[in-house]
């Protein structure tokens, strides 16, 4: 083989390599793209459920509070002088 053929041979060659490790530079680029896509999707979902759960908690303080204030309201004596006023202060 010449000079002039083994050169274009290891340029093509060259060429090949590096067009390879292009491809897989580009397939390791889509791939933690991926990831980070998902990883965004999971913490999007913590944070709604993180808002769910601060939420139920919430929810729960204020049916508590409320059957609180209903058996308050249900002990009332409704003979009392002071029943509109404590009624009042319930509400």
């Amino acid at each position: 083989m010449n000079k002039m053929n083994k050169t274009k041979i290891n340029f093509l060659s060259g060429l090949a390599m590096l067009e390879l490790e292009a491809k897989a530079q580009e397939g390791i680029v889509k791939d933690l793209r991926g990831q980070l896509t998902k990883l965004d999707t999971a913490q999007d979902a913590i944070n709604k459920l993180e808002d769910t759960v601060e939420t139920h908690k919430q929810k729960q303080m204020i049916e508590a509070e409320v059957a609180e204030l209903k058996a308050e309201i249900t002990e009332l004596d409704v003979t009392a002088s002071d029943f509109v006023t404590r009624m009042m202060d319930i509400n």
